[in-house]
């Protein structure tokens, strides 16, 4: 439903796949080049939804759990800076509020 409302809407390509594509853990495998915005769209939005879910001190993130190092080997971001990144940013958003 996402993919056919952001087709509806206009929205590039590239960010319509990234909607139907969001759970699909096997695009980070494909040997699809045409996929590869897609895969960092997917991989970005990964990173912001776990940080925000930590952030909020939600229950375990169970997409997370299954595919975050797919998702961290995936943008080569080596665990310890994505600790520190997602440190930083809970810092800032406890400074915001």
């Amino acid at each position: 439903v996402g993919y056919l409302l952001a087709k509806s809407w206009c929205l590039d390509e590239v960010t319509c796949k990234g909607i139907l594509l969001h759970h699909d853990d096997s695009i980070f495998q494909s040997d699809d080049s045409s996929l590869s915005q897609v895969c960092t769209l997917v991989a970005i939005a990964s990173l912001a939804e776990h940080i925000s879910n930590t952030y909020m001190r939600l229950q375990q993130d169970v997409e997370w759990d299954r595919r975050g190092d797919t998702v961290l080997e995936y943008i080569g971001l080596p665990l310890t800076e994505y600790e520190d990144m997602q440190d930083e940013i809970h810092r800032r958003l406890d400074q915001a509020a």
